[in-house]
């Protein structure tokens, strides 16, 4: 399909309900950009939930490592896939 059905079908999809939906659809995604040869991908990870970035006691550090954690299962879904496909 070309970019601009691509876009418009994405502009029809609701967004995720969580951030696990959220998750497996980055992951998606960056899997079938490096499938079509794209060897640099920047993926972008969602802040904290407002309720929580809106408390008093949340510091860059807490953000920094929610961030972290979301990387990390990005990272993860890769290696499940690539043990799937040895399997």
């Amino acid at each position: 399909a070309d970019p601009a059905t691509i876009k418009d079908r994405s502009d029809r999809e609701s967004p995720p309900q969580s951030f696990y939906q959220l998750q497996v659809n980055c992951a998606r995604a960056a899997e079938l950009a490096i499938k079509d040869g794209h060897k640099l991908i920047e993926v972008e990870f969602p802040p904290l939930p407002a309720q929580v970035l809106e408390m008093d006691d949340v510091s860059a550090y807490d953000v920094a490592e929610a961030n972290f954690k979301l990387s990390l299962d990005f990272a993860k879904s890769f290696a499940a896939k690539q043990n799937d496909d040895e399997e």
